[in-house]
């Protein structure tokens, strides 16, 4: 799939969450009054100033400190795509909350974001959200996709950011497009990735899976005084791409 072909079939399809019948009508995010303009990092400015004190005040600042942890461990991140950053929830109703705010139009307004597709991992929905414009961190990175995980059962996460995922495939020398042979041949790419760290400890217990397999590192940092868990992942292709390939999958089973 190239790049163009993909962009067209990201920005055709529905607002998937619609068919998911997410009902919540509260605003967990105050975007009633937000001036949504076309400019490159928009999203950014309002989450920044209009949506101060809610769920995305703290992107920016998580992204310093995984890269800033990154760094100190000898893992170099520039000129990688920070595809996108997950959004821990602590219940049904505040994921509902979430991607509806994301997902629709209040006011008139143009909404934040699209939804590519809600999958279904381990019996619970898993959103991923296309920003209609990017956040733009001040390190260069831009992010263009939130993932928002429902809560597991029998697991607490508290409410906020809990890992951003960098695409290493380029420096890998792996193709941007997604080759029809694509499944179950991520594994030695990710393998040789970890050989160039020897001295670090990577969780592979993703490495396995046969789309999308990763590999992670965890770092903690202190919030209001408490000490909290975060992760960089490390994937061959963003998630945006493996999502619209999950999707066209689905259709030519139809």
């Amino acid at each position: 799939m190239t790049n163009n072909n993909l962009r067209n079939f990201i920005f055709n399809q529905p607002n998937n969450l619609n068919s998911f019948k997410i009902t919540s009508k509260k605003c967990a995010l105050n975007i009633k009054n937000f001036v949504f303009n076309q400019s490159a990092g928009s999203a950014s400015k309002i989450i920044q100033n209009t949506i101060s004190v809610d769920m995305f005040s703290q992107w920016e600042s998580f992204v310093t400190d995984i890269v800033g942890e990154l760094s100190k461990d000898g893992i170099d991140t520039t000129g990688w795509e920070l595809d996108h950053l997950a959004y821990r929830v602590e219940s049904m109703e505040e994921y509902s909350t979430v991607c509806n705010s994301l997902i629709n139009s209040i006011d008139g307004k143009q909404p934040l974001g699209i939804c590519l597709g809600v999958v279904q991992i381990g019996g619970r929905p898993i959103s991923t959200i296309h920003l209609i414009n990017p956040l733009v961190h001040p390190l260069g990175y831009t992010i263009s996709c939130i993932e928002i995980p429902s809560p597991k059962e029998g697991s607490h996460y508290a409410s906020g950011f809990e890992h951003a995922e960098f695409v290493i495939g380029p420096s890998m020398g792996v193709p941007t497009e997604i080759p029809e042979e694509y499944l179950g041949t991520e594994k030695p790419v990710l393998e040789q990735f970890i050989q160039k760290y020897p001295e670090l400890t990577f969780d592979t217990r993703a490495i396995d899976k046969e789309l999308n397999a990763d590999v992670s590192k965890s770092y903690t940092r202190i919030i209001n005084g408490k000490e909290t868990k975060m992760s960089a992942k490390f994937h061959l292709r963003p998630l945006y791409t493996v999502v619209a390939f999950e999707n066209i999958l689905a259709q030519n089973k139809h």
